[in-house]
């Protein structure tokens, strides 16, 4: 994910994906586009849970990449 990506840019990947299936949970790293407010209040109304991993941790590092 580059710094230049935000909110909105993740809303519409989002809504993209779900066209396709369903999304379980979002499982990321603190980027200022995820962790943002707006974003935040998107994947409530869509009813999508999140989950924010370990900062600067080598195995989340992993995770975040799967």
């Amino acid at each position: 994910m580059s710094k230049t990506q935000n909110a909105n840019d993740l809303k519409k990947l989002v809504g993209k994906v779900t066209k396709s299936g369903k999304i379980v949970m979002v499982l990321a790293g603190r980027h200022p586009g995820i962790n943002s407010k707006e974003f935040e209040e998107f994947l409530k109304e869509e009813k999508i849970p999140s989950t924010f991993t370990a900062i600067n941790s080598a195995f989340a590092d992993d995770l975040n990449e799967r």
